[in-house]
């Protein structure tokens, strides 16, 4: 095996890690979105009596608001401002 072969190996290794990598993240992320959106369902119903089709409502707002961060048209600084603003609430975590 000489020198050019050896790297390109390298180079594969690497590429499938990142690969590896990448689903990793994505998966704990994706993880992260569905328990919040449980919550949120679950704190709608159990405080303010939400029925099934309030609570899929209100899920489906939230999921049209983040679409617009998720493909990078928002920021999470201009969303907070705008809850700040419309809302008088700050949520940082």
């Amino acid at each position: 095996m000489n020198r050019v072969d050896r790297r390109r190996q390298a180079r594969q290794r690497d590429r499938i890690s990142q690969e590896i990598i990448h689903k990793a993240q994505q998966q704990l992320n994706d993880g992260r979105v569905e328990a919040m959106m449980v919550c949120m369902a679950l704190g709608l119903h159990q405080e303010f009596g939400f029925d099934r089709d309030d609570c899929l409502r209100a899920l489906r707002a939230v999921d049209s608001l983040m679409y617009p961060w998720i493909r990078r048209e928002r920021n999470l600084e201009d969303m907070q401002r705008q809850v700040r603003e419309e809302i008088g609430i700050e949520i940082r975590c």
